[in-house]
């Protein structure tokens, strides 16, 4: 009835309340306001705007909870809102008055169509999750810079394509699009988010193409295309500098690299588990100093080139259920820090190439199910072999 100037942390979670009374107002200092999994709270007071130090909000869980009370004036202190879990349809388009706002959580609200293009005006947004909104179809058009989002998360939402307007977020960083099947094609303005440091795309089983690359995407430092139904990767893809992880896991429908991979100096780990009609790996041209693991399993890749030998630091190399495989190119000896080699159920691998010296590295050798008759005399060299796996 009266204001409570001192309260700044209320904790309701877990309780059966059903409304907060339109007197919230008066607890004039509140900063933090917790209402986590209040199964039947359906509505807030519009008075709960007028907390002008509320910082941080959580109605994450609230499943009964449909609306967000219109923002009539500024909230300059509210930088955390998660409605995650909520059956909220829509937010308003006077969010725009949560000025200040940092994170913003939406994950499984499975009622949410849109986002009001007022979302755009959020100019300290860092963090936006909208993960598991399974019926959300679009992404707003962004008509001003965002400079300071940084994270956007999508996964499992049934969005058909990103606004080419998307260049706009100029200093994004994680873009997670995982399991999005709706998703068809990328903008290729994409390409100009020159801050963009991890790109996940698994999942998105209808993703045909990846726009070309125009220019230099110095940040990208991870990119997981595993699940699509891409065909080929753009020449263009040594523009990726600075790529260090790339998986391809279970691309069925990709049958060549090109060779311009082997330009991607940075490229640490290079995943193609799966991809089944992969015939050849590109000839390598040049030293690929920092690629370290290498999976070429579930290909049907007959052999690789004699060109392997400029992996330098290769460590980790596998070729399971290989059945086009038929043999190894014997300098793959110059594979100095080679430790694993997996070549388990290569049913058509007949030979094991001749070691010519001490072998320091290579600790775990798997031919098992392969048809190898015989080990050479030169196995001996393996000095350091702990596991050997030959049945």
């Amino acid at each position: 009835m009266e204001d409570m100037e001192c309260l700044k942390w209320l904790n309701l979670s877990g309780t059966c309340i059903k409304g907060l009374p339109s007197s919230i107002e008066f607890l004039k200092h509140l900063a933090y306001l917790q209402l986590v999994k209040c199964e039947n709270l359906r509505s807030l007071p519009s008075s709960i705007c007028r907390l002008k130090y509320l910082s941080k909000l959580d109605l994450s869980g609230c499943s009964n909870l449909e609306t967000f009370p219109e923002i009539m004036e500024d909230m300059e202190c509210l930088k955390w809102l998660n409605l995650s879990g909520t059956c909220i349809k829509e937010l308003p388009s006077s969010i725009e008055f949560l000025k200040h706002l940092v994170h913003l959580h939406l994950s499984y609200c499975k009622n949410l169509r849109s986002l009001p293009s007022s979302i755009c005006r959020l100019k300290y947004l860092e963090k936006l999750d909208l993960s598991s909104c399974s019926n959300l179809e679009t992404f707003p058009k962004i008509m001003e810079d965002m400079e300071c989002l940084n994270s956007i998360y999508l996964s499992r939402t049934c969005i058909k394509e990103l606004p080419s307007s998307i260049e706009f977020l100029k200093h994004l960083v994680d873009l997670q699009l995982m399991m999005c099947k709706n998703l068809r094609s990328l903008p290729s303005s994409i390409c100009r988010l020159k801050y963009l440091t991890n790109l996940n795309l698994s999942g998105c089983s209808n993703l045909e193409t990846f726009p070309e690359i125009m220019e230099d995407m110095k940040c990208l430092k991870s990119l997981d295309l595993s699940g699509t139904c891409i065909k080929e990767l753009p020449s263009p893809i040594e523009f990726l500098k600075h790529l260090a992880y790339l998986r391809l896991v279970k691309c069925e429908n990709l049958r060549s690299l090109p060779s311009s991979i082997c330009r991607l100096k940075y490229l640490t780990k290079l995943d193609l588990f799966g991809c089944s009609n992969l015939e050849t790996f590109p000839e390598i041209m040049e030293n690929m100093e920092c690629l370290r693991w290498l999976d070429l399993s579930g290909t049907c890749i007959k052999e690789l080139p004699s060109s392997i030998k400029f992996l330098k630091h290769l460590t980790d190399l596998k070729l399971v259920k290989c059945e086009n495989f038929r043999s190894l190119p014997s300098n793959i000896r110059r594979l100095k820090y080679l430790e694993t080699l997996n070549l388990s159920g290569c049913s058509n691998l007949e030979t094991f190439p001749e070691i010519m010296k001490d072998r320091k590295c290579l600790n775990w050798l798997d031919l098992s199910g392969t048809c190898i008759k015989e080990f050479p005399s030169s196995i001996e060299f393996l000095k350091h072999l702990v596991f050997l796996w030959y049945l």
